[in-house]
């Protein structure tokens, strides 16, 4: 029973990831005013941004995978 836990904890942690990167998105955007700094942010935190949807993805296809194997999260 370790193994749905675990994935559901693995799901859990880069959905928070991507919320944070999100959060930090946000905050670039809205309180930056220096369009150089402001731009160098962007860019660094969107590609920070795909790399956590794709954490997300692959944690979800994980936990999927033991749901349909027979465990349950």
């Amino acid at each position: 029973m370790r193994q749905p836990f675990h994935e559901a904890l693995g799901l859990n942690q880069a959905i928070e990831d991507l919320a944070r990167t999100i959060r930090a998105l946000h905050t670039v955007d809205t309180h930056i005013s220096d369009g150089n700094d402001n731009e160098g942010c962007r860019i660094s935190l969107s590609r920070l941004l795909m790399a956590d949807l794709g954490a997300v993805e692959a944690a979800e296809r994980k936990a999927w995978a033991v749901v349909v194997k027979g465990g349950a999260l």
